[in-house]
């Protein structure tokens, strides 16, 4: 084989498999937008998927799982 159409053979598959790629990213986009519009519950629970809590909270702040809330007095804040 002449070593210009191996350099086109190998530039074709790696475009088509960036397409490929690009691809399967949209149609899962999509997928998610259509489950996300009629408030399918089990995305919860999907492992392809990564939940992110968004919050207002001032810069600094920490979200903190499990941490006990201790009644204060009114004595305690003088």
């Amino acid at each position: 084989m002449d070593q210009n159409l191996v350099g086109w053979i190998c530039s074709v598959l790696v475009i088509l498999f960036l397409l490929g790629l690009l691809f399967n990213e949209l149609v899962k986009r999509w997928k998610i937008g259509v489950r996300l519009s009629i408030m399918d519950e089990s995305l919860l629970e999907d492992d392809n998927i990564s939940i992110e809590d968004i919050i207002q909270a001032p810069q600094g702040s920490v979200i903190s799982q499990k941490t006990p809330i201790i009644p204060m007095k009114e004595d305690d804040w003088k």
